[in-house]
């Protein structure tokens, strides 16, 4: 895809989450699959972008709490639409990821990204969503039988509850592998834990493959 089209179907998908047009979002991403951009291409090319547009005009009064709550319910219908549309499976191994925001967490797009590009990699995705309990998270990784744990933090003290949780994971015993990412995430602390740190969306199925295919677990 030219990046002249690429930039106009930027500019269209923002334009319909600031307008709340959950169709017109959908219209765009299905003219970039069409146009044969891969799904982390969309996250990255599209999605983000758009996001961080909405990001800014609600931090600067131009746009309601409402309207930016409204954008980010059309960017996971969206995330659902392409992951249906462009699940295949890679020959990878039925490993199973949990994926989680740490107590205090709220901000998830990014995660569910992330779980929509493992599932359809072939990955079994068990996802838990934002503000999960500490005490919650070791049991669901045992109940479910994970081999990787993957986090996400965008604020200081909620990656501190990260580092709380793979403390708690580790201390028992529990052997699997830990994915960690987002913007409050420094990678002192992958390199602490022994854990893969996630640069971006894009590079989410490259550290998870690392994990389960160089470090088996369970």
């Amino acid at each position: 895809m030219v990046g002249s089209t690429l930039l106009r179907l930027r500019r269209e998908f923002t334009r319909a989450l600031l307008a709340g047009e959950a169709g017109a979002a959908e219209r765009v991403v299905r003219a970039a699959m069409a146009g044969g951009l891969t799904a982390a291409q969309i996250d990255v090319e599209l999605i983000t972008p758009a996001l961080f547009m909405v990001g800014d005009k609600w931090a600067t009064g131009e746009i309601s709490v409402a309207e930016e709550h409204l954008a980010s319910e059309i960017v996971l219908r969206v995330l659902a639409l392409h992951r249906e549309a462009e699940r295949a499976a890679l020959g990878r191994h039925r490993s199973r990821v949990l994926l989680l925001a740490p107590e205090g967490e709220r901000h998830v797009i990014g995660l569910q990204m992330t779980a929509d590009l493992l599932y359809r990699a072939g990955y079994d995705v068990r996802m838990l969503g934002a503000d999960v309990p500490l005490g919650d998270i070791r049991p669901a990784a045992r109940r479910y039988a994970v081999d990787v744990v993957c986090f996400t933090a965008t604020m200081a003290e909620t990656a501190e509850q990260v580092d709380a949780a793979i403390d708690h994971l580790r201390s028992d015993g529990l052997d699997v592998g830990v994915v960690i990412g987002g913007t409050a995430v420094p990678f002192e602390l992958g390199a602490a834990w022994g854990a893969k740190v996630c640069a971006d969306v894009s590079s989410a199925v490259e550290c998870v493959d690392a994990l389960v295919q160089h470090a088996p677990h369970n």
